[in-house]
């Protein structure tokens, strides 16, 4: 079905939130233009997904394709895998990739909205409201990688206020990266290299397996419990 082309926002304010409920949907039109001068962060989990798709290591992938937690750029400001003829890792896209053109807001008690995100100017894609959110988020398959993603961000915000709590500062994780200059962050997102340091006999084969793993090693290493308490020194 053709979208109607409804011109953002379509009735809405940049900023409001929307629900699962609420009238969405997006025809995607290829220009790429979403892929350029964007920050695209990255958790471990998405890492682990590239890897696999690339038939390479999250080693390789931090050295390679990232600069700190986000995708490199292309000297033109294109994002490092768009080519000419498009993103080249699309069915191992990350989640904000997967997502635009709206945002997720999550909150600890495991309230959610969405935001939608204004366009790209001169975009192709074509905006509607022939569906709803939660039907576009069967549509990119979504539930799968928002369910490990949410689980990372769960567990680093844990992680930085502990660490903000072993510094003294509670503000601390407030600051983060700076706050947490201390942490190699590679190292914290290397799911291969940190299971072939702390358990080379035992990897897991799925992904979900893996990331598993790691969190339950990097709980360890911060002195966080399984009911993701900090323990007593």
């Amino acid at each position: 079905m053709r979208e109607e082309n409804i011109p953002y926002p379509s009735q809405r304010q940049t900023g409001d939130r929307i629900e699962r409920s609420s009238l969405f949907s997006y025809a995607c039109g290829r220009c790429g233009r979403c892929c350029r001068g964007t920050l695209i962060q990255t958790n471990p989990y998405e890492i682990a997904v590239l890897a696999q798709h690339l038939g390479t290591s999250t080693t390789a992938i931090i050295a390679n394709y990232l600069d700190g937690v986000h995708l490199r750029h292309q000297g033109d400001g294109r994002c490092i895998f768009l080519s000419d003829q498009g993103c080249e890792v699309h069915s191992a896209r990350p989640f904000v990739c997967r997502l635009y053109p709206l945002g997720h807001v999550g909150t600890s008690n495991g309230e959610e909205s969405f935001v939608p995100i204004p366009p790209q100017p001169l975009t192709a894609g074509s905006y509607g409201e022939s569906g709803t959110v939660a039907d576009w988020l069967i549509q990119q398959n979504i539930e799968p990688m928002m369910i490990e993603c949410d689980s990372y961000v769960i567990l680093f915000r844990e992680l930085f206020a502990a660490f903000a709590a072993h510094e003294g500062d509670p503000l601390g994780i407030y600051d983060w990266p700076e706050g947490a200059a201390t942490i190699d962050m590679p190292e914290l997102l290397d799911i291969d290299a940190m299971l072939m340091a702390e358990c080379p006999e035992d990897i897991p084969i799925t992904i979900e397996g893996r990331v598993a793993r790691h969190q339950e090693i990097l709980r360890k290493i911060f002195g966080l419990d399984p009911e993701n308490r900090v323990l007593e020194n």
